[in-house]
C-alpha cells in the first residue's frame, strides 16, 4: 500500500478511525507558530491523542469516548480486519490519602 504524506494538516487521526485516509495522512508542520498552536491543543485537553498499545492484533480505546471521537469507531471495521477491541476506564483516579 502506497500513502501520501501531506504537507500539514495537524496531527493524524488513528490508522483504526473511521475517519483515517491513507491516502493523505496529515502531519504537524515544525514551524514555531505551528507547533505552537498544536502544543497548545494538546495540552489544553482540546483535542484527543491517540496512543498505540504496541499491539497490531488490538485496539485499545477508553470505555466512554471523548466527544471529539464519536463516530470515529466502527467495532464492525476492526472485527472484519481480525483486530480485538480492549476498553478501558479513562476516569482519573482521586488521590487517596494515606491511611
Amino acid at each position: 500500500m502506497a500513502a501520501i504524506l501531506l504537507v500539514g494538516g495537524g496531527p493524524s487521526v488513528s490508522p483504526d478511525s473511521a475517519t483515517w485516509d491513507p491516502w493523505g495522512i496529515t502531519r504537524v508542520n515544525t514551524d514555531e507558530a505551528t507547533l505552537g498552536l498544536w502544543k497548545e491543543q494538546i495540552e489544553s485537553g482540546a483535542m484527543t491523542l491517540y496512543t498505540s498499545d504496541g499491539n497490531p492484533a488490538s485496539v485499545t480505546i477508553p470505555e466512554d469516548l471523548p466527544e471529539d471521537l464519536a463516530g470515529q469507531f466502527d467495532p464492525d471495521d476492526l472485527a472484519s480486519r481480525g483486530r480485538s477491541l480492549l476498553r478501558y476506564d479513562a476516569t482519573p483516579a482521586v488521590d487517596q490519602p494515606n491511611r
